[in-house]
């Protein structure tokens, strides 16, 4: 399984469960940015986690599966060590 597969199916999957892609707003998505800051995730891998949502959006734009998609803010990486 890929590193987007994991994504989905351990959080992208659970959290945004029964809802079609028409349907997620923003609004949704800053809400999957605090439930996983509230599970202790970083902001590096919660960007990854966004990466992969933003690529099936991109997707499913492409294949014109929806017409619009949310704004999916970044968020700041500190990777100095």
């Amino acid at each position: 399984m890929g590193w987007a597969n994991r994504r989905v199916s351990l959080h992208l999957a659970p959290f945004f469960y029964g809802k079609r892609a028409h349907e997620i707003t923003t609004a949704d998505v800053k809400a999957y940015i605090v439930h996983r800051q509230g599970q202790g995730a970083s902001n590096g891998t919660i960007m990854l986690d966004l990466g992969a949502l933003k690529r099936m959006f991109n997707l499913a734009l492409r294949a014109e599966k929806i017409t619009k998609k949310p704004y999916i803010p970044p968020l700041e990486v500190n990777n100095a060590h």
